[in-house]
C-alpha cells in the first residue's frame, strides 16, 4: 500500500538537509530575483519597446546554442558524484575539458549563424558578448554540479546574489554612459565571467584545486550518457525561444517587445521549480537506485511542494497581470498584460515538468523525457504558427501554454507507465481551493490604488497560506521535519544574544 504523502513523516537526517538546502537557496533565490526584477525593469525603460525587443532577439537567437555546449554534462556530474564521490576530481576534470571543446565548436558555430542571417554590425557584436557570457555560464555550471551533489547549496545561493549585484552594476554603469544595446549585453557578459571565477575560487579553497583533464574513451561515455539530456535542453531552449523566434519572422518587433515582458517574469520564475528540483537531485540520485516505493514517496513530496508554489504564482499573475505590468515596465508595455495572465496560468504545468526533467534524468530515462520535450515543441510551434498572425503576442502565450500542458502531461503518462503515478486530484485540491480564495481577492484590488493594491496582495498571500494550514496541505511530519532543522538555528542565535 503506498504511503499517502500528507500522514506523518519521521524527520530524517536527508530530510532535514533538503530542508536547510532548500531554505538557503529559497533565501538566495528571493534576493537574486528581487534584483533581476531591478535589473529587467531598468533595461525595459531605458531600451524602450523597440529595443528591448532587439535585445530579446539576441538573447533567444544565442539562448538556442547554449546547451549545444553544455551538452546535459552538468547533471550528469551532479547525478555521477551524487551516487559515486570517490575520484570527483578526475571526473569533473574531463568534464571541465570535454565542456571547453564543445564550447569553442559553439562559439564557433554562433559566428558563422551570425553571419549567415546578415545581421548589422551592432547586432552582431551584441550576439558575440552574449555568447561569451552563456559560455562563462555553462563552466560556472560544472563548478556548480560539485556544491550541488556535495549539498551545499550555500555556495550556490550566494552566487546568485553575486552574479545579480554585478550585473546591476554593470547595467546602472551602462545606462549612465548610454550605451545602447551594446552595454546591456557587455553587462552580462563580464556578470557571468565573474560568476565562473567566484565558483573557480570557491571550490579551490573548499575542496580542491579544479583540473582539467583530457580523456577521450571518457568523453564518449560522458556523452553517451549526457547526449540525451543534452538534445533535450536543446530542445527546451528552442521551446523557450521559438515563440520569440516566430514573432520576429512575422516583423512583430513591437510584439516581441510586449511578450517579452512577460515571458522574462515567466523565466525568472522557473528558477523556483528548478531551485527544488537542484536541491532534491541528488537525492533522486540515490533514491533511484533503491526501491520503488522510497522514490514515489519522495516524488509525491516534491510534487506537493512544486504544486503549492504554482497554484500561488499562477493566480496572482492570472489575476492581476495589468498591474504587475504596469508597476513592473510602465504604461508603454500595457499590451504585455493578457499574453502575462495566460503565460501565469502555464505555469501550473511549466514548473511540475521542470521537475520531471530531473526525475527522468535520477531514473536513467532521460531519452523519454527528450522524446516528450520534442512533442510539446511541435504543438507549441502548431499553435504559433495558427494563431501568431492573427493574435500576436497573444497567440505566442496560447502556444506557450499549450506547449507546456502537453509536456507535463506526458512526462506524468511515462511516471505512471513506470508504477510512479503522481495522485494529482490528492495533491492539487488544497492549493487549488486556497488559490481560488487568493485570486477573488486580488481581482477584486486589481484597479485599486498601488498602496491598497499591494495590502490586497499581502492579504491574498496570508489568506492562501491559512487555508493551506487549515487544510492541513502541510503535513505534522513535514512541519516536524522544519522545525528539526531550524531549532539548532534558533538556540545557537538565543544563546548569542544572552
Amino acid at each position: 500500500m503506498a504511503r499517502d504523502p500528507q500522514s506523518v513523516i519521521e524527520p530524517s537526517e536527508q530530510g532535514k538537509r533538503i530542508t536547510k538546502n532548500l531554505a538557503v537557496t529559497t533565501a538566495g533565490l528571493v534576493a537574486a530575483a528581487c534584483l533581476h526584477f531591478v535589473i529587467l525593469v531598468l533595461i525595459a525603460r531605458y531600451l524602450g519597446v523597440e529595443r528591448y525587443g532587439q535585445l530579446s532577439y539576441v538573447l533567444a537567437f544565442v539562448g538556442v546554442f547554449e546547451f549545444v555546449a553544455n551538452a546535459g554534462l552538468g547533471q550528469i556530474l551532479v547525478r555521477e558524484i551524487a551516487v559515486r564521490a570517490e575520484g570527483v576530481r578526475r571526473v569533473v576534470g574531463v568534464t571541465k575539458s570535454l565542456m571547453w571543446a564543445l564550447s569553442l565548436l559553439t562559439f564557433a558555430a554562433i559566428v558563422v549563424a551570425v553571419h549567415l542571417i546578415g545581421a548589422t554590425p551592432e547586432i552582431r557584436l551584441a550576439m558575440y558578448l552574449a555568447a561569451g557570457g552563456v559560455i562563462a555560464v555553462i563552466h560556472a555550471a560544472a563548478y556548480s554540479a560539485v556544491f550541488r551533489a556535495f549539498e551545499e547549496m550555500e555556495v550556490n545561493a550566494a552566487a546568485f546574489v553575486v552574479e545579480k549585484v554585478a550585473f546591476l552594476v554593470l547595467v546602472a554603469a551602462g545606462i549612465r554612459l548610454d550605451g545602447g544595446l551594446l552595454a546591456m549585453c557587455g553587462a552580462m557578459f563580464f556578470a557571468e565571467v565573474l560568476l565562473c571565477a567566484y565558483y573557480f575560487v570557491v571550490l579551490w579553497r573548499r575542496h580542491f584545486r579544479p583540473r582539467v583533464y583530457v580523456d577521450f574513451r571518457q568523453w564518449w561515455v560522458l556523452l553517451a550518457e549526457s547526449l540525451p539530456l543534452g538534445v533535450s535542453a536543446i530542445v527546451r531552449r528552442i521551446s523557450w525561444q521559438a515563440d520569440i523566434l516566430i514573432l520576429a519572422t512575422f516583423g512583430m518587433t513591437a510584439a516581441v517587445g510586449y511578450f517579452s515582458a512577460g515571458h522574462r517574469l515567466i523565466q525568472s520564475l522557473n528558477l523556483v521549480p528548478l531551485t527544488v528540483a537542484q536541491v532534491t537531485f541528488p537525492a533522486f540520485s540515490r533514491l533511484a537506485r533503491g526501491t520503488p516505493e522510497d522514490l514515489r514517496t519522495a516524488l509525491e513530496r516534491a510534487v506537493k511542494l512544486i504544486l503549492l508554489l504554482s497554484f500561488a504564482s499562477a493566480v496572482t499573475l492570472a489575476a492581476a497581470a495589468d498591474r504587475v505590468v504596469d508597476v513592473l515596465y510602465g504604461s508603454a508595455f500595457a499590451p504585455a498584460a493578457i499574453p502575462l495572465a495566460v503565460m501565469g496560468v502555464s505555469l501550473l504545468f511549466l514548473f511540475p515538468s521542470s521537475l520531471f526533467m530531473f526525475i527522468f534524468t535520477a531514473m536513467g530515462i532521460q531519452r523519454i523525457f527528450t522524446l516528450a520535450a520534442l512533442a510539446s515543441l511541435a504543438v507549441k510551434v502548431a499553435v504559433d504558427v495558427a494563431l501568431i498572425p492573427f493574435l500576436g503576442h497573444i497567440g505566442a502565450s496560447l502556444g506557450m501554454l499549450a506547449g507546456e500542458a502537453v509536456l507535463c502531461v506526458t512526462a506524468s503518462a511515462v511516471l505512471a507507465s513506470r508504477t510512479l503515478r503522481v495522485p494529482w486530484v490528492r495533491l492539487a485540491w488544497r492549493p487549488g481551493l486556497a488559490a481560488l480564495a487568493m485570486g477573488t481577492v486580488l481581482w477584486a484590488v486589481r484597479g485599486t490604488g498601488l498602496v491598497l493594491f499591494v495590502a490586497g496582495v499581502l492579504l491574498g498571500g496570508a489568506l492562501y497560506a491559512s487555508i493551506l494550514l487549515l487544510l492541513r496541505a502541510i503535513s505534522p511530519g513535514e512541519i516536524a521535519v522544519i522545525r528539526s532543522t531550524i531549532r539548532p538555528h534558533l538556540r545557537s542565535v538565543s544563546s548569542q544574544t544572552e
